[in-house]
């Protein structure tokens, strides 16, 4: 066998790892530990002056280290004003609004 076939061979062996279809190691730790910090974040939201359905709405801001829940009560305490809602402005306010600002 030459190299370049021992090359190729090796390729294919890995060419289903590459490419996702069988998950790699490295994968299957950050699956677990995405599911700890989600039952110690569900946890902490337990004392939050949100609602259950504005948390379950709201989780994937609240579990960013950036927004969390004082970023999160900040833009529920925003006012915002939009001055025309055409082609920019409407995705412009849906954006706002998935955002959780208070008053738009």
């Amino acid at each position: 066998m030459t190299a370049t076939a021992i090359v190729a061979a090796a390729w294919m062996l890995m060419m289903p790892l590459a490419s996702g279809w069988i998950p790699s190691p490295q994968q299957q730790p950050r699956r677990r530990a995405a599911t700890a910090t989600t039952t110690t974040t569900t946890t902490l939201f337990a004392s939050a002056p949100f609602t259950n359905e504005e948390i379950s709405r709201y989780s994937r801001h609240l579990v960013l280290s950036d927004v969390g829940m004082a970023g999160q009560k900040a833009l529920k305490d925003a006012s915002v004003l939009v001055i025309g809602a055409g082609g920019l402005g409407s995705p412009c306010l849906l954006y706002l609004a998935a955002a959780g600002v208070g008053k738009i």
